[in-house]
């Protein structure tokens, strides 16, 4: 742990180097930060942070100091982040998809195909979804994983189980994410044992409070970083394979109906035709019969209703006559 000799110097001294210190961290943790600035800001963070150091030395020296030579060797340990466009891997990490489309005899019986040769390529079945009813035609969606060196034998494996209807492998290289990730999180954990020397060192509490508050904020940028980096390993690791199960359509063709079965079909329907008709005309009597005192009842005023009428038109026949025989004798 640093500290000054002097007790009048001793104070300031400290918490000076300490923010100076804290400082260049938080310049180079903004520099490190996003690929595109990798490589300028860690260069000005690096001089920056070096200049800072031999000045709190050059102060020391001055005031009769006995600086620690924790801070020059914190500026040496500055992280340096690879140069872009340094080829890193040799071999290219690609995520590689395959699409397959097949015809099967019976899906149920290559489900359980496919069941065992997952076992013996160490892969798993992700998703596995069964569509048709029983007596219609099957078909099933899976979604297999298996390890990327496996892939093109699992492929020709399971084009053994039916015919083929489509097929296709796409591949997407991610050597450069790869790489930025893994320098990012190189230069981050650099960082946060820079910051843990820093806290070492005895200086003001607010000092101690913005060095943890850093130290949080890389930490928690860290496990960040290591978390994408693992998906994109277990990626490049394991391929995905969508494939789709379908059988075969069954057609029959059309049966030809005999004559003679055609003729009795028509006499059939006809016998049938005339019997409905004749039961209809039976249930039509019956129910008038049922009805026939209303109906009776019904027929009887309308009958006294065109009687009435009927009069009343021979009354005002007899009254013009008489009135035209009336004006003509007159």
């Amino acid at each position: 742990m640093a500290r000054f000799n002097s007790a009048r110097f001793g104070k300031g001294l400290s918490s000076g180097l300490l923010l100076s210190l804290l400082g260049a961290v938080m310049v180079t943790s903004c520099a490190s930060s996003s690929p595109e600035s990798s490589s300028a800001p860690a260069g000005f963070a690096q001089d920056e942070f070096v200049e800072s150091a031999m000045e709190a030395d050059i102060v020391s020296q001055q005031a009769g100091g006995a600086i620690d030579s924790q801070a020059k060797s914190a500026a040496d340990s500055l992280p340096v982040e690879p140069a872009p466009g340094s080829p890193t891997q040799e071999k290219p990490q690609l995520i590689k998809t395959a699409d397959l489309s097949m015809e099967v005899e019976d899906t149920t019986a290559a489900i359980q195909a496919i069941s065992q040769l997952m076992v013996q390529e160490k892969g798993d079945i992700l998703n596995l979804s069964e569509s048709g009813s029983s007596g219609d035609r099957q078909s099933a969606n899976l979604n297999l994983r298996v390890p990327s060196q496996r892939l093109n034998a699992t492929l020709e494996k399971l084009t053994d189980l039916g015919e083929v209807d489509s097929r296709s492998i796409s591949a997407q290289d991610v050597s450069g994410q790869i790489v930025d990730t893994d320098a990012r999180l190189r230069n981050l954990r650099k960082q946060e044992e820079m910051i843990l020397k820093i806290m070492e060192q005895s200086g003001e509490i607010t000092d101690v409070l913005a060095v943890s508050q850093e130290l949080s904020n890389v930490r928690q940028t860290i496990e960040t970083i290591d978390a994408q980096l693992k998906s994109l390993k277990s990626k490049v690791a394991y391929s995905t394979i969508n494939l789709y199960l379908s059988e075969p359509a069954t057609f029959s063709a059309p049966s030809r109906t005999k004559f003679s079965t055609e003729l009795k079909n028509t006499w059939e329907e006809s016998t049938d035709g005339v019997l409905g008709f004749t039961r209809g005309l039976i249930k039509l009597g019956l129910a008038l019969l049922v009805w026939s005192p209303y109906l009776g009842v019904l027929a009887l005023l309308i009958w006294g209703a065109k009687r009435s009428l009927g009069k009343r038109r021979d009354r005002k026949r007899a009254l013009k006559q008489a009135v035209a025989t009336s004006d003509a004798q007159s």
